[in-house]
């Protein structure tokens, strides 16, 4: 893996779309015990996990949420509705350490945001 390129821009090493329609690429795995830092291993749809996430809205590439900034995460309790569930629904079934590059559609998975997020 090339360490100078941007998670949008490296290559899928696998991808799929949830039940709920969101489509992922998995970009990155990591055995680095530094980079495996959360709750639980696997993420599930009632877990509490640490994420670092850049999401914007796909049409203007406007920034909703940025958490990479500080280096620190975010916390999500899965399943308590924090944040929109295109999210949450494209973090379940992550590994610790994995990064993954989601496209969610516009609509039900995006509420209250009017736009596909990336």
């Amino acid at each position: 893996t090339n360490p100078t390129l941007s998670p949008a821009d490296l290559p899928a090493l696998e991808s799929g779309v949830t039940e709920s329609g969101v489509k992922y690429d998995i970009v990155r795995y990591t055995n680095a015990p530094g980079d495996k830092v959360g709750f639980v291993e696997i993420a599930g749809k009632e877990d509490a996990v640490i994420v670092q996430m850049l999401a914007k809205k796909k049409s203007t590439g406007e920034v909703i949420m940025d958490t990479k900034t500080d280096g620190k995460g975010f916390l999500i309790k899965m399943g308590k509705k924090q944040m929109v569930q295109g999210l949450e629904d494209g973090i379940v079934g992550m590994k610790a350490g994995e990064q993954r590059r989601l496209l969610i559609p516009k609509g039900e998975l995006t509420k209250p945001i009017e736009d596909d997020l990336e």
